[in-house]
């Protein structure tokens, strides 16, 4: 599985749409939402107007999860709408990683088993944990302007914590992600 030069940039694009907003004024943060991830210019789960679908404060949980993964040279699965669509962030090198889409349980445990339309795409560590964690404190931060009463719900003191250790973590760490 090779893709060229690992790309430079990543984006993770959290959808809020109305529907989302108003489980939010509602006091429900986890309720599901749709989020867009490319790599580079390639898209491996949505576009700019899509994206695969899943339970909002577990989707960036899970993606900080990732970073602890990629640091470690470790492989992580994040699972989407309750297993019909994966996401694997899994080592290239020292100073990358390899995103990819799994259309199937059986290729998001072994790249092998992937299929021919599971894009894949590789980006640097750097990249990868700076718009990770970005991109949690956006959520974050987006979240508590929707409703700042949400500010000592568990998940949201969670997902604060979860940020504050990865920061850490990553910045201690500063030779991996080089």
């Amino acid at each position: 599985m090779t893709d060229g030069p690992p790309a430079q940039t990543a984006t993770i694009d959290f959808q809020y749409e109305r529907s989302y907003r108003v489980s939010v004024e509602d006091g429900d943060p986890d309720s599901w939402i749709a989020v867009a991830i490319a790599i580079g210019d390639t898209y491996i789960w949505g576009g700019p107007n899509s994206g695969v679908t899943g339970f909002a404060c577990g989707i960036v949980l899970n993606l900080l999860e990732t970073v602890d993964a990629a640091l470690l040279n470790e492989r992580y699965v994040v699972e989407f709408e309750w297993g019909p669509s994966w996401m694997v962030v899994e080592p290239r090198n020292d100073a990358s990683v390899t995103v990819s889409k799994a259309s199937t349980l059986k290729g998001a445990r072994n790249p092998d088993e992937r299929l021919e339309v599971d894009t894949y795409r590789s980006v640097t560590k750097r990249a990868w944990i700076e718009e990770v964690v970005d991109t949690a404190r956006e959520f974050h931060g987006t979240i508590l302007e929707m409703n700042p009463d949400l500010r000592t719900r568990g998940v949201m003191q969670q997902l604060r914590r979860e940020i504050r250790r990865v920061e850490r973590l990553s910045a201690a760490d500063d030779n991996t992600v080089n």
